[in-house]
């Protein structure tokens, strides 16, 4: 994986691989996943389609940091109710997108570092544990972003 570039859209997991997780995580057994998955619920802006899907985290203090390409995250530019499940219990939170580069860039290095997220990135950690700075600022152009989930 060393120095790829940030191309390539990830693909998803299958519909069944979705339903399995959400499941999950909806379930008493969420402990397995819950520590690096949460549920995120919310309508869509325009359609009022409701949303739910399972998204890795970071969690900051009140602050829940979420990385993502797809482009759902646009639902939420401007501010917006979401509901969470988070480690077993239904948590209503307010979601936002920083268009401040250096918020995403240090949203995007923080949930590199702790989400386990680099690898669909394609972004490395140097032996002190930081994101690889070029990997990480190509990452940026391929059009990775960060939903902040204020607790």
């Amino acid at each position: 994986m060393a120095n790829k570039p940030a191309t390539g859209q990830p693909s998803p997991p299958p519909a069944f691989v979705q339903s399995i997780m959400i499941g999950v995580l909806k379930s008493p057994l969420h402990g397995a996943l819950s520590k690096t998955l949460l549920l995120l619920s919310f309508s869509g802006r325009k359609s009022g389609k409701h949303y739910e899907l399972p998204v890795a985290y970071v969690r900051d203090s009140n602050t829940i940091l979420i990385a993502t390409r797809a482009k759902w995250w646009l639902n939420l530019r401007g501010g917006a109710s979401v509901e969470l499940r988070l480690r077993g219990k239904n948590v209503t939170a307010r979601a936002d997108v920083s268009d401040d580069q250096a918020q995403r860039t240090a949203d995007l290095r923080r949930i590199v570092r702790g989400a386990n997220v680099g690898r669909f990135m394609q972004v490395e950690l140097d032996a002190n544990g930081e994101p690889n700075a070029q990997q990480l600022a190509a990452a940026i152009r391929a059009g990775w972003t960060v939903v902040r989930v204020t607790l």
